[in-house]
């Protein structure tokens, strides 16, 4: 029987994080299920909204019957197939669903996965929504071809689109000047670039290439409302990257405050920040210094949960 199985016959509430982290709260039953698996490190948090504590226990989302492992978004090394170069790669991935970037070519384009998922995975549904992509190529060394490219980066910057320059892999097909509809992928937001259901695009896209340098190759978004909004309604942690709709009561993402990597001085990245604002997190405030002995508390050492709970005891 695994921990899972245990905590699902004593009629533990589960929850689930990321597809694999188990999440149940912190109670006699579940401390006292803990105590028999010492190898098992769980860490708490406190939930946003009801401010209860739960545990997070890694990689136990799953019965002792059936898939043993990868479990259902299980993190194994999966084959998947470019969509570009066409060629096989493995990489790891905690889940079945595709992935933008190839390990051959370097392409951004949507590889997918060719592994076989096991028996009780089912693919995410993800929300979408709809805009035109424009494609553009200029020749700088045409001077009617110059004069469109100054044009056109004029209009985008007056459009306030931030241009991403990055170097053109081999495998990426140049299009022709011209635009169709094209389907985002909104489940996880960028600042300034989105998933497609074929490719990962840029809001504004130019792509260089050492061995046409006169050649000025890229893509654009129309940035409609729906998409501004998106962004400007969703906030995200600047330490785990962590999405949420603005709902938060608190300035900061509390769920971080358990990882042993996060150091004091980080605790400002813990602050939400809606997508769409790109400026720099500040510093704690001198109000904002309750993070600080909050933080401390929370790091404490989890040999064990038995040792863990005598010392945050002892704390108390």
């Amino acid at each position: 029987m695994s921990i899972y199985d245990e905590m699902k016959s004593a009629g533990v509430e589960i929850d689930s994080h990321e597809s694999d982290h188990l999440h149940v709260p912190v109670n006699d039953t579940t401390r006292e299920i803990l105590t028999r698996y010492p190898e098992i490190r769980a860490m708490t948090f406190t939930d946003n909204i009801t401010k209860t504590s739960w545990y997070d226990i890694p990689f136990q989302l799953m019965p002792s019957e059936g898939p043993k492992w990868p479990p259902p978004g299980g993190i194994s090394t999966k084959a998947y197939r470019c969509g570009t170069c066409l060629e096989v790669f493995h990489t790891v991935t905690n889940h079945w669903g595709d992935i933008y970037w190839c390990k051959n070519c370097g392409s951004t384009s949507r590889s997918v996965c060719i592994e076989p998922a096991p028996e009780g995975y089912a693919r995410p549904i993800v929300p979408t929504i709809k805009t035109r992509i424009h494609y553009y190529r200029f020749n700088m060394r045409f001077r009617k071809e110059n004069l469109r490219w100054l044009a056109l980066q004029a209009d985008l910057e007056n459009m306030h689109l931030k241009c991403f320059t990055a170097l053109r892999h081999k495998a990426e097909i140049l299009k022709d000047n011209g635009q169709e509809e094209i389907t985002l992928e909104t489940n996880f937001l960028f600042s300034n670039q989105w998933n497609s259901t074929t490719s990962k695009v840029f809001d504004w896209y130019l792509g260089t290439d050492p061995d046409t340098p006169d050649i000025r190759a890229g893509h654009w978004l129309e940035m409609t409302d729906a998409m501004k909004q998106l962004r400007h309604d969703t906030i995200v942690c600047g330490y785990c990257g962590y999405q949420q709709k603005s709902a938060s009561r608190l300035p900061f993402h509390l769920g971080c405050l358990d990882y042993e990597a996060l150091q004091e001085t980080e605790l400002a990245l813990l602050r939400w920040r809606r997508i769409d604002d790109v400026t720099d997190r500040e510093p704690l405030t001198n109000q904002e210094q309750w993070l600080v002995p909050l933080y401390r508390s929370r790091q404490t050492p989890s040999v064990s949960i038995k040792k863990g709970e005598e010392l945050q005891a002892r704390l108390a």
